[in-house]
């Protein structure tokens, strides 16, 4: 890549500096090679963008350490870019600056199949990293659907959500024992290690996980990995209400089995799935007239453990009122498009209807009996400001069991500015009201710079928020470290 029109920040001096430290092939500020770099998902106008003032493809720690050093010191804003999949702008260079792609880092260091983990670097994608440990009947269950695209970096700095998180753990909490990271002033600090559990210090790793690229960019981390398991089974139950569904994936819990995956999706959510049933088998479901709700559950490990398991799990949802889905495709389809991704793009509606409209929504979690109450209220809202819903709402276990990651979707034509306007107060109101309920703003996708953020005085208390500044200003004293996000400047 080469030079286009520099700016303040990327004078001569800067951009020839940056040129010896990752190679003139890893340094650009031409328009075309930053605008790939100027979007996210999140919801804005289709005019606006924000575009980095240069962008730098490093491929080591030591790389990226000097690239802030240098940043530090001449006032620099730095961000660092995963796999650019994220829904609230937490990766967009706001302020300018200098954008790092963290993708070169893909090297994977160690496995350690005798002690379940592996060390890598950070900006390998999810699913690089389960092929690499699939060789070895392995796997990092944490599995969100931007696993393509998604970078293992960017999966702990947003502490996003996966679709394994009732059996295995759904945080990154769950997973992770060592990391090594950048600071903001261009030190190289590692916090834990291989170990599964310490009390020696304080679990200062932990404090990366949901900083959104806030506090320093992790180069390199070692994760807790599973064996494969040999054998799974999947089964969709349909529901009257929320409250059932939530019910009985409760007493499932309670009852000592042990579900790899719980995913409840609301009436919306379930019928999108069957219209692509339709269209691929030329069938019709017909869902019972009164359902509110769908469980998709799915039962890992021995065949006959798992398949016990199953068996024992229709009795209590039989008992709580759910009817159990006998339409194997509808199964098998509703598990390719949430797990595997291998569905047949030209019979898929959905790429399509991304040209028509965007998917917005917001990740949400209140207490558990608080979810059909912010289900109702969701409902009202989709009313109050005539919008449709994309895929409704649908509820991941984001820690281990049964702690709910709830996401509401709509539709929105970004080209109207005014829809957009109306889809913020959609998101503000409804992200407030989880709020009242004892709840959070976000559970999985981060703050960054979406519409939520102006409530963070509003879930945190004023000392709260103080803390959390004190502490980004004695990591990052000069606010160079993806300024402008999580909390207001």
């Amino acid at each position: 890549m080469a030079a286009g029109k520099l700016t303040n920040w990327t004078s001569e001096k800067i951009f020839a500096t940056l040129k010896k430290i990752v190679g003139p092939e890893n340094v650009s500020c031409n328009k075309v090679d930053l605008i790939p770099y100027s979007r996210d998902w999140s919801l804005a106008n289709a005019s606006t963008i924000y575009m980095p003032d240069v962008v730098v493809r490093p491929k080591t720690t030591t790389e990226i350490a000097e690239v802030v050093r240098l940043a530090n010191k001449e006032r620099i804003p730095v961000v660092p870019w995963g796999g650019g999949t994220g829904l609230s702008g937490g990766a967009l260079a706001v302020k300018g600056g200098i954008i790092i792609d963290m993708k070169g880092l893909d090297r994977i260091i160690e496995i350690d199949e005798e002690n379940l983990t592996i060390t890598t670097q950070t900006g390998i994608t999810v699913q690089k990293l389960n092929e690499a440990l699939k060789k070895h009947q392995l796997w990092w269950p944490h599995d969100p659907e931007s696993k393509f695209a998604s970078t293992v970096g960017a999966a702990i700095a947003c502490d996003n959500a996966g679709t394994f998180g009732t059996k295995y753990g759904g945080s990154l909490v769950d997973y992770l024992l060592g990391i090594e990271v950048v600071l903001p002033t261009g030190d190289v600090v590692k916090f834990g290690s291989q170990a599964p559990h310490s009390v020696s210090g304080y679990p200062l790793h932990w404090l990366f996980i949901g900083s959104e690229g806030t506090l320093g960019i992790i180069t390199q981390t070692t994760l807790r990995v599973y064996r494969l398991p040999q054998y799974r089974c999947v089964d969709i139950i349909v529901f009257d209400s929320f409250k059932s569904a939530i019910n009985a994936g409760l007493r499932i819990i309670e009852s000592g089995l042990d579900p790899e995956s719980i995913h409840i999706m609301a009436k919306e959510g379930f019928i999108y799935y069957t219209k692509l049933y339709e269209v691929m088998f030329n069938k019709v479901f017909k869902p019972p007239e009164k359902m509110e709700a769908a469980m998709a559950i799915s039962f890992a490990g021995l065949k006959d453990v798992a398949e016990f398991q199953r068996s024992m799990s229709s009795k209590i949802f039989s008992d709580a009122g759910g009817m159990v889905v006998e339409e194997r495709e509808l199964v098998d389809i509703f598990w390719t498009e949430k797990h595997t991704l291998s569905y047949d793009a030209g019979k898929n509606p959905w790429p399509l209807s991304q040209t028509q409209h965007k998917y917005t929504g917001i990740d949400l979690c209140v207490p558990i009996g608080k979810i059909p109450v912010l289900y109702k209220k969701y409902k009202r809202l989709l009313k109050k400001y005539n919008f449709k819903p994309a895929t409704g709402c649908f509820m991941y276990s984001k820690r281990l069991k049964f702690a709910p990651n709830c996401i509401f979707t709509i539709n929105v034509n970004d080209e109207d500015p005014e829809e957009v306007e109306r889809a913020k107060k959609f998101i503000h109101e409804l992200a407030k009201y989880s709020i009242k309920c004892g709840g959070t703003i976000s559970s999985s996708r981060g703050v960054g710079i979406a519409v939520t953020q102006s409530l963070m005085p509003v879930e945190h208390t004023h000392l709260a928020l103080e803390l959390m500044k004190k502490l980004k200003h004695m990591l990052d004293p000069n606010n160079i470290m993806n300024p402008g996000k999580k909390l207001a400047d």
